[in-house]
């Protein structure tokens, strides 16, 4: 920002997680596909306080971090108070369905 000025940065936000094994390799997983992971062990998601993000762990180590509309929110949030005006959402198929009604509300501000 800096270098360039926020007006010339855009800032690409992930609609899309992980999913981290027990050995450390990662792979990408939409919203339904964690939900469909964590609901298979009964376990439930937290927030992660730092990055707003929803995460659970699994009973053979497995750990998940994904998005939903709050985390979508508070990213725009971030972004827009540096001056950033132009927002990028990657990876939308599969996304939490509340984030376009959440999107657009923050985006109307």
């Amino acid at each position: 920002a800096e270098v360039l000025g926020p007006n010339r940065i855009a800032a690409e936000l992930p609609l899309f997680g992980y999913l981290w094994n027990a050995a450390g390799t990662g792979k990408p997983v939409t919203f339904g596909e964690a939900q469909a992971i964590v609901r298979g062990e009964s376990g439930s998601f937290h927030r992660d306080q730092a990055t707003q993000f929803l995460t659970a762990t699994g009973r053979d180590g497995w750990t998940v971090w994904v998005p939903d509309a709050t985390t979508v929110a508070s990213m725009i949030a971030a972004v827009t108070a540096r001056g950033v005006n132009l927002i990028v959402l990657a990876g939308s198929q599969g996304a939490d369905p509340e984030i376009r009604t959440r999107v657009t509300a923050a985006i109307r501000r």
